[in-house]
């Protein structure tokens, strides 16, 4: 009898033993199923978030590049009244002297920040995103433009969300580099400018040789006024333009 109760233990432990194997089995199929579930989701998610990352890069660049070369077109500012070459030195009358309006970095990243982030605004398309099998919910765009001497700096911060049950991914700050001298060019207008006004005369030739053929200078004198156009040799698509007014020359 006693022996008959011991086999009978031993059966029930193995029953026991087997439920609790394949319990575990099933609760390992489920565990790497979630795992999977959600490495696949989150997946997506991030694929279909770094496509619309270099969608929105993509309209950075091109609005930007457009705006740089607008803005030196116009002698550094944007025009509202068509493309006119800007005054940048007003004659001083019965002097040779103008008086310079030098170009500021900080102003012209003023007046380009809302102009800029409304066209990157415009440029955006999420309807390529949209009804799929996540949510996509987007917030305002704010952006800053930033002058450096060898690049310009471009941050767009624009919350985004794509959504799937209980999975979500969010944008970060896109950062731009855009590889335009641009503040390189405003220091050389400047230079050209600081000359004209205090001497009364500018030769282009001594500035490209001091710069060692950095520059591209050409100087036109429809009389009485000059007329200047200024690009890197690396990067002649950017090019300034802008004017000095005279009285033609005057001798003391």
């Amino acid at each position: 009898m006693k022996q008959r109760g011991q086999v009978t233990l031993i059966i029930i432990l193995g029953i026991l033993a087997l439920f609790v194997v394949l319990f575990l089995f099933y609760a390992r199929d489920q565990i790497i199923e979630k795992v999977t579930k959600t490495t696949n989701v989150q997946q997506q998610l991030k694929l279909e978030l770094t496509q619309i990352e270099k969608d929105i890069s993509v309209c950075i660049n091109k609005e930007t590049t457009g705006i740089l070369k607008t803005l030196a077109q116009n002698g550094g500012t944007l025009p509202y009244k068509g493309n006119k070459i800007t005054i940048l030195c007003q004659n001083i009358p019965e002097t040779n002297n103008c008086l310079a309006t030098p170009l500021l970095a900080p102003s012209i990243e003023k007046e380009v920040q809302p102009i800029l982030q409304e066209k990157v605004r415009q440029c955006i398309d999420l309807s390529p995103f949209q009804g799929k099998n996540y949510e996509i919910s987007s917030g305002d765009l704010t952006l800053t433009f930033i002058i450096h001497p060898r690049n310009v700096l471009v941050s767009a911060d624009y919350p985004l969300t794509l959504k799937q049950g209980e999975y979500t991914v969010q944008t970060k700050t896109i950062t731009k580099e855009i590889d335009v001298p641009f503040g390189r060019l405003l220091t050389a207008t400047n230079e050209i400018l600081s000359q004209r006004s205090t001497t009364g005369n500018f030769d282009p030739l001594p500035f490209v040789l001091i710069h060692l053929n950095e520059f591209n200078l050409e100087e036109k004198k429809p009389y009485p006024n000059e007329i200047y156009s200024l690009s890197l040799r690396t990067q002649e698509d950017y090019t300034f333009w802008f004017a000095v007014t005279a009285q033609g020359r005057f001798n003391s």
